[in-house]
C-alpha cells in the first residue's frame, strides 16, 4: 500500500531593515524548494523590537550588525 504526503513547502522568513538586502535575498532564492517571505524592519532599536510581529514560519534569517548593541550574545 502507497501513502501519499502532502509536501508543504518550508517557509523562510527574512527580516532586515535594508531593502536591498531583501530584494536580493529574494532574487537568489526564486528558485529555491521553498517559500520566501520578507519583511523590512522599520527600526532594529530593542523597544521596537519587543513589539515586532514576524511572519510565521519555519526558519527565520535576520539581518544584523555583528556588534549591535541591540544584540546580546546566545551564551548570556
Amino acid at each position: 500500500m502507497t501513502t501519499k504526503r502532502t509536501s508543504t513547502k518550508l517557509t523562510v522568513c527574512i527580516l532586515s531593515p535594508h531593502p536591498l538586502v531583501l530584494s536580493e535575498f529574494e532574487r537568489i532564492l526564486a528558485k529555491a524548494p521553498f517559500k520566501v517571505v520578507a519583511k523590512q524592519l522599520e527600526s532594529t532599536l530593542a523597544p521596537d523590537l519587543r513589539t515586532l510581529e514576524p511572519p510565521k514560519a519555519q526558519v527565520y534569517v535576520i539581518d544584523a550588525q555583528a556588534f549591535s548593541p541591540t544584540l546580546k550574545p546566545a551564551n548570556n
